[in-house]
């Protein structure tokens, strides 16, 4: 490969990957009922999901001392149910509840999420040092019913595996949770990193085209 094509290559994955660090949390579909085990829980990760008749609980195994952090909320739409509860349990060596916030009792607030521009009710926090163990989080409401996002982690990893995977779901997470059209996804600043890769891409694969017919020429003569 021409020494040209790869300095394009390293300055545009470059350009490509560091502002999407800057999105901080990695996103996770929930299908509901099971409960779902939460890798790498000081890795900042978004949930999405909906509760249907039942609460939905998040497994960790926490190896070491760690600032253990969740977050709840829910999209900021006509009718958002703002009474989702965060509760946070401690399996080992006994089940202990550590923390539980009502969202009935709870102010949430408006917030903006730039990247991918969706506007959200912010609701119950929890941020708190734990010891190695077991952990459960658990969002629950009364009626068991409403869309909610639980935020876990706050270290901030996004390798190349999980910008693909942002790029798989944001066309579900914008029409299924944000009431949006799958298009909404290209109009926000994750949307134009993607039409920039898309562009720098075909670039590479011309330039790489016009390499080789230009070798092949040569070759000719």
């Amino acid at each position: 490969m021409p020494k040209y094509i790869k300095t394009i290559l390293i300055i545009s994955a470059a350009f490509f990957i560091v502002p999407m660090i800057a999105l901080s949390h990695q996103p996770r579909l929930v299908d509901g009922g099971a409960v779902v085990v939460v890798e790498n829980p000081e890795i900042s990760q978004a949930f999405y999901g909906e509760l249907k008749g039942l609460d939905q609980s998040f497994s960790l195994a926490v190896d070491k001392p760690m600032v253990l952090f969740a977050n709840v909320l829910v999209p900021d739409l006509p009718m958002a149910k703002t009474n989702m509860s965060l509760e946070i349990l401690k399996l080992t060596p006994a089940t202990t509840s550590i923390a539980f916030f009502s969202g009935d009792n709870f102010t949430w607030t408006k917030f903006y999420e730039p990247f991918a521009g969706d506007d959200y009710l912010k609701g119950p926090e929890f941020k708190q040092a734990v010891e190695a163990g077991s952990y459960l989080v658990r969002v629950s409401s009364p009626n068991y019913k409403g869309k909610y996002s639980l935020a876990i982690g706050e270290k901030e990893s996004f390798p190349i595996n999980e910008i693909w995977n942002t790029f798989r779901v944001l066309p579900t997470l914008k029409s299924d949770f944000f009431n949006k059209s799958p298009w909404m996804m290209f109009f926000n600043y994750i949307g134009l990193f993607l039409l920039a890769a898309i562009l720098v891409l075909a670039a590479i694969i011309f330039l790489a085209w016009r390499a080789i017919k230009k070798r092949k020429n040569n070759k000719a003569f």
